[in-house]
């Protein structure tokens, strides 16, 4: 890699961690998918300093896990994988991506569906979340192999051409915000605070008293005016703090 500081680059894999120090042992904060476009900023031995072009997060990438992004580091992405997952090839090469995925056209589609962002609509956006559910929790995942509820829902609205900040404390102050239970729809996004009121979790509504969001995994629980409740036993599992309208 030609090692220029303020360089734009690539992903060049599947799907790979971005890591909060120049370490395999630092902690994961979040995943970039195949193509996604960086800058890099700084170099450590087999690490990369990045920005993402998307939602502007900084994080370390092994060096070997990004090429160059061509002339046009902000071309591409623009087809998105619409299916929980997809399998691409690229001459000899196959690899397996996660919805939300948004390849070069270098890259033929061979299972799965791809395809241009999708209607923002609140019933289209639970439509596309239902995706996900079963998926795993993971700290910093933002696949269909592994998620935290922020990536959920910034994948979720990537694909209807909407982009959010990538963590919940990020995303709980965009669109409009209010506080009124009676008055969230599916589609608008619900925040959920500790004792210290700092914004630790979000989900999102899907009507009816309902709520989508990751915790241990993708799940559908109870909504209500204070916080969620877990299936039938109704423990409450996260305190209300407030909504946001994007749409």
């Amino acid at each position: 890699m030609n090692q220029a500081e303020h360089a734009h680059y690539r992903v060049a894999v599947a799907l790979t961690p971005v890591r909060s120090e120049p370490s395999e042992r630092s902690e994961q904060t979040t995943q970039w998918h195949l193509h996604q476009k960086v800058e890099v900023t700084d170099f450590r031995p087999g690490w990369c300093s990045c920005v993402g072009l998307r939602d502007g997060y900084r994080g370390w990438v092994a060096e070997g896990q990004l090429e160059p992004a061509g002339d046009d580091p902000f071309g591409g992405g623009c087809t998105f994988v619409l299916s929980r997952w997809a399998r691409l090839q690229r001459d000899s090469e196959t690899l397996w991506v996660s919805h939300g995925c948004a390849p070069d056209s270098d890259w033929q589609l061979q299972e799965g569906a791809m395809g241009p962002s999708l209607p923002a609509t609140g019933i289209r956006l639970c439509e596309t979340a239902h995706l996900y559910l079963g998926t795993p929790y993971l700290w910093g995942g933002t696949s269909i192999w592994g998620i935290d509820c922020s990536g959920l829902i910034q994948q979720v609205y990537a694909v209807h051409g909407i982009s959010l900040p990538r963590d919940a404390w990020q995303q709980a102050d965009s669109g409009l915000k209010f506080s009124d239970p009676h008055k969230a729809a599916a589609g608008d996004l619900a925040f959920f605070s500790n004792d210290q009121n700092r914004i630790t979790h979000v989900g999102l509504v899907l009507g009816d008293g309902q709520i989508l969001h990751a915790s241990s995994w993708v799940r559908i629980d109870r909504l209500t005016g204070d916080g969620i409740e877990r299936g039938a036993t109704r423990q409450k599992t996260h305190r209300l703090s407030h909504f946001c309208k994007i749409l």
